[in-house]
């Protein structure tokens, strides 16, 4: 029935949620009633810091339906008020239950991000597979971020760094500052970039990225080249600092890859 209504309501130019429903079963039938999304007024809650009160879409539309359970297992549904004090739209973009991802949208996006497809690529997909969609960008990233999370679990971010380094087989390795016993640099290779490195050792290129993650570190990449002029990625490091130090620590952490392309260095952590 809910996806009967929403799919009525979003041909009329609108979108509904649900306002209240019961399904406890303490002597008497379930039931759920659907007000329209704009219905009810905004409620202005406490602010940690002043900022301009954003716009809210709530105008306490009066639309409402009720719906009830029968005996049968079908549902009734009776309309309490058919009135609208605002304009309908033609395209539904923007609003919170329309823009929701469908259980196979999600499925879908879920196997985009284990491809490693861009964000902005996936809702190309989706909008090619359902051209009706209201879908936009910031839906896809909330479910990649939910879809990320779920696969961490309770782990941090830096103990599912570790764990999915282990579980793929990469050379990686890891050292912390004497006096804390957080991390402060991390080191890794794929075992491939191991071989390919010690077969073309020739040329080593290296360049520091900046404030392209969450958490601000430079992102310092080691980059090969083979003998038909194709480059290759040697291995990367998170560094606390661009230091002296921290530099030479990774600088090592290369060199003593070379030693020859069937065997790899041992894991340790500093």
């Amino acid at each position: 029935m809910l996806e009967w209504v929403r799919e009525k309501a979003r041909k009329l130019g609108f979108s509904t949620v649900i306002g209240k429903s019961d399904n406890s079963g303490n002597g008497r039938s379930a039931f759920v009633t659907l007000i329209c999304e704009r219905g009810g007024s905004y409620t202005e809650y406490k602010r940690k810091s002043r900022r301009e009160i954003a716009g809210s879409v709530k105008c306490e539309c009066p639309f409402r339906l009720r719906g009830y359970l029968l005996t049968g297992g079908d549902w009734s549904l009776k309309v309490g008020d058919g009135r609208h004090n605002h304009d309908m739209t033609d395209v539904l973009k923007g609003h919170k239950t329309a823009d929701r991802l469908n259980p196979n949208e999600r499925v879908h996006v879920e196997e985009m991000v284990d491809s490693n497809v861009p964000p902005r690529q996936m809702l190309t997909n989706l909008k090619k597979t359902n051209c009706t969609t209201s879908t936009t960008i910031k839906h896809v990233y909330n479910a990649t971020y939910r879809y990320r999370r779920s696969i961490s679990g309770t782990r941090n971010d830096m103990q599912h760094l570790l764990k999915s380094l282990v579980d793929n087989g990469y050379v990686y390795h890891c050292r912390k500052y004497h006096d804390y016993d957080e991390v402060s640099d991390v080191f890794w290779a794929h075992p491939d970039s191991t071989k390919l490195f010690n077969t073309f050792s020739t040329v080593l290129v290296l360049d520091s990225t900046y404030k392209t993650n969450k958490y601000r570190l430079p992102l310092l990449d080691f980059v090969g080249n083979t003998s038909t002029m194709k480059t290759f990625s040697i291995a990367f490091a998170y560094m606390m600092s661009e230091r002296q130090d921290n530099v030479y620590w990774a600088l090592e952490r290369c060199r003593e890859m070379l030693h020859s392309k069937d065997l790899y260095p041992k894991v340790s952590c500093d």
